[in-house]
Formats: structure tokens, C-alpha cells, sequence
């Protein structure tokens, strides 16, 4: 008996040593990266950064429930009437860029509400709240809402919550709505996956699809 914890630690070290010398086999086979870490430089890589032209403006606060910050394009490239387009979840400065390339006279709004989808549908569930916000928006702009003016919505991950209360009250006045990384629905009964027997709540769909 006192040999036991010896051929039992024997027992368990062998197939270790076997399991390894295997691994060690199989890799001799494998060809190495190069270079290692793998690098791709065909591409250009680069990061968008904010532009030195930007001119960042921020609602007071206790204007809206969240951090607010409005882009506007510089008035030497803008011709015509401003277009908003407001954007659920991430750094404002990159729709900034994306209509500046596009030289769209154009007002981005950058909307930031915390973490997960709730954070941004809850303050919109509120009717009026969208048109108060573009109200404060077109106020600190400085600028006239026309007739030929358009909204547009963009949201990345969570931000998509947003974009789904606001359409249930204003899709008449939405133009454009660009989602990404974001859709998503939850189950009926909450929870119940499609094996166990639950179905899709349509509900969270049915304002995209209007």
C-alpha cells in the first residue's frame, strides 16, 4: 500500500508524457509562421482621426439624458440645406468624416447612452423626446430646418435600440437607417430558445421592417 501514490501518480504522469511527445510530433510537421506574429502589409491600414476642421459643439447639461456631442461641417463646404444624421453608439468624429468625404452639408449627432440596447431605447420610449432632441440640435447649430432637409439614423451594436424606439414613432420622418453590427430580437416566452420550444418576438422587428 505505501507504493500506491507512486504507481498511481506513474499511472497519470505517462500518458501525459506520451500525449506531449505526440504534440511535439504533429508539430515538427506544421510549418512555422513567418514572420511570426503573421503581419499582412499589402493593405494600408490606416485609422480615421479627428480632423483639426471639426467643429464639436455639446448640449448643456440636463438637456438630454446622455453625452450628446454635434459635428458640423465647415460652412466653406456646405451648400444647400443641412442634413442630420444621428448616430447611436460609437465615436462621432467617424460619420463626421464619412459625410465630410462625401462633401455633404451635413450635421452629425453623436449619441452615447452606456452599455446594451435598453440604455439607448429607454430614453426614446418617451413620446416627443426625438423632436425635442432635434429641436436643441438645430438650436445649438445655428441652423434652419427645411422643407428638403432630411434625418438619417445610424447605430453600431446597442445603439440599434435607439433607432428601433424612434422609428416606432417618427419612421415617417426617418429617411435613411443604417445599422451596424446591431439587429437583433429576443425570444417569446423570454428566454426559450427555438429547440426548447420559444419562438422570435417579431415585435422588435416590426419597425425596420415597416
Amino acid at each position: 500500500m505505501a507504493n500506491l501514490p507512486v504507481k498511481l501518480f506513474c499511472f497519470i504522469l505517462l500518458p501525459l508524457i506520451v500525449a506531449c511527445q505526440s504534440t511535439d510530433t504533429a508539430r515538427k510537421g506544421m510549418a512555422d509562421q513567418f514572420p511570426s506574429p503573421m503581419a499582412e502589409n499589402a493593405r494600408s491600414h490606416d485609422r480615421l482621426t479627428p480632423s483639426d476642421t471639426m467643429v464639436v459643439l455639446t448640449l448643456a447639461p440636463g438637456q438630454f439624458p446622455g453625452n450628446v456631442e454635434v459635428f458640423r461641417l465647415p460652412e466653406s463646404s456646405a451648400e444647400g440645406p443641412y442634413d442630420l444624421l444621428f448616430h447611436f453608439h460609437g465615436a462621432g468624429y467617424i460619420p463626421y468624416l464619412a459625410g465630410a468625404a462625401q462633401e455633404q452639408p451635413l450635421i452629425v449627432v453623436s449619441v452615447n447612452l452606456g452599455s446594451g440596447s435598453s440604455a439607448y431605447e429607454r430614453p426614446f420610449l418617451e413620446s416627443g423626446v426625438f423632436s425635442e432632441l432635434v429641436a436643441l440640435v438645430l438650436e445649438l447649430s445655428n441652423v434652419d430646418w427645411e422643407s428638403d432637409s432630411r434625418i438619417f439614423l445610424s447605430g453600431f451594436s446597442a445603439g440599434y435600440g435607439a433607432i428601433r424606439a424612434i422609428l416606432r414613432e417618427y419612421s415617417d420622418l426617418i429617411d435613411g437607417v443604417l445599422l451596424l453590427d446591431g439587429l437583433h430580437a429576443s425570444y417569446d416566452p423570454e428566454g426559450v430558445v427555438l429547440s426548447d420550444g420559444g419562438a422570435v418576438n417579431e415585435s422588435n422587428l416590426t419597425p425596420f421592417i415597416n
